[in-house]
């Protein structure tokens, strides 16, 4: 259900907001976020919120999902 409600990728928060953090403090403008089946679906989501998520710092990110539902609300 969460995954289908579009907030699946709240299940890693804590990580995504390390990540943020990191590459603010470290100046790192290149983030690539990856994932496979549910992770890809994971990954979807969180493309889908990436410009509000985490004060924008996935926005600009490069995604790559292998073999993931199709969950975002925008498929390209």
């Amino acid at each position: 259900p969460e995954m289908l409600a579009g907030d699946y990728y709240k299940a890693f928060d804590s990580l995504l907001e390390a990540v943020a953090g990191y590459a603010e403090r470290e100046g790192i403008d290149e983030i690539f976020v990856v994932g496979h089946s549910l992770g890809g679906g994971a990954a979807n989501n969180l493309r889908d919120v990436s410009e509000t998520a985490y004060g924008g710092a996935f926005d600009a990110a490069k995604y790559v999902t292998i073999g993931s539902p199709e969950v975002a609300a925008d498929q390209d």
